[in-house]
């Protein structure tokens, strides 16, 4: 791998006389285990809801999270990488062959319910499409078949990190800042993914609705059979006969990363790789938030969410 991953997020809701959209890049550094969000799409509601000091400092600014600090083992990430992929395969090695059929691209337009507009012009562009329709019960089965993977492996691989839990401990422990770490929060991750595989899907089941959902997925091929995009379509049914049920469309691109392209054609230049003199290290700055709030300044609403969560200012104080 390059050692980095580029995406852009980009999310729109459409109603008869309303629509939204916001696009928010993601640049994710592996070898030093940071996620980097673009500022701007969360400096106003930080500004309005709790630093009334904020300003324009985050202008073209990134957003930096350190998702290992140090306490994971050596390799975790490469081996969390390997594991995904590898639940992936499996997966779909197991999955029955009548889920699947092929797709011409140029019918792609009159599938209904009809593909939003304004994804179709790359879908259009595949070679080849192929489309899985799944229930909701597969659905959930291949999800808890992909997960139960992804933890057998992780928990092989590093026997100290699954942590034996009781059910209600999955959260973090306020009490004991000193486990508030990266470790600490993939351990507390396989304890809840654990929960979930070993509780199934019961709730698909119980919800009559929910069993009567499918899933559409479609994939686009270029001619040399490179997988260039894929389709999401999940349908939840109205409760009543006279609401419409609500369609969620999500379409991911694959591309590969190249030295000569911007990687955010739409960002400045000097911004398009992020680091130390054009990024807010979060770290740093909740614990000048805290020290803030403790100097009796902020927001009402900020004093208002601090004020339920005593441990806040142990918490940032803790994480180095």
């Amino acid at each position: 791998m390059a050692g980095k991953a580029t995406m852009l997020a980009s999310a729109q809701y459409q109603a008869r006389n309303h629509h939204s959209s916001v696009n928010q890049p993601i640049y994710v550094d592996f070898k030093n285990g940071n996620i980097y969000l673009w500022a701007d799409n969360f400096a106003i509601f930080n500004s309005e809801l709790l630093d009334d000091k904020l300003g324009t400092k985050w202008r073209n600014k990134w957003l930096k999270l350190a998702i290992d600090d140090g306490t994971l083992p050596k390799g975790f990430g490469s081996e969390l990488i390997k594991s995904h992929f590898a639940a992936l395969d499996a997966t779909f090695d197991a999955a029955p062959i009548s889920q699947f059929d092929y797709v011409a691209p140029n019918t792609l337009a009159s599938l209904s319910p009809k593909l939003p507009t304004h994804q179709l012009p790359t879908m259009l562009a595949s070679n080849q499409v192929i489309r899985r329709v799944q229930s909701a019960e597969s659905y959930e089965q291949f999800y808890q078949d992909y997960m139960r993977i992804v933890y057998e492996r992780i928990s092989q691989r590093y026997p100290e990190l699954v942590k034996e839990s009781e059910p209600d401990e999955a959260e973090i422990d306020d009490t004991n800042t000193d486990k508030f770490t990266s470790k600490a929060l993939v351990q507390k991750m396989l304890v809840m993914i654990k929960r979930d595989i070993d509780s199934g899907y019961e709730a698909i089941k119980e919800d009559a609705t929910l069993a009567n959902a499918e899933t559409q997925e479609l994939y686009g091929f270029d001619k040399r059979g490179q997988l260039k995009w894929q389709h999401l379509r999940s349908e939840i049914p109205s409760k009543t006969a006279s609401d419409k049920n609500v369609v969620i469309d999500v379409l991911q691109q694959y591309s590969a990363i190249s030295a000569k392209d911007m990687v955010f054609p739409n960002l400045p230049s000097d911004v398009q790789v992020p680091n130390a003199s054009n990024s807010i290290d979060m770290r740093e700055y909740g614990r000048e938030l805290m020290q803030y709030y403790r100097d009796g300044n902020g927001t009402a609403m900020g004093k208002m969410m601090f004020s339920v969560m005593p441990m806040a200012k142990e918490k940032f104080t803790a994480i180095e």
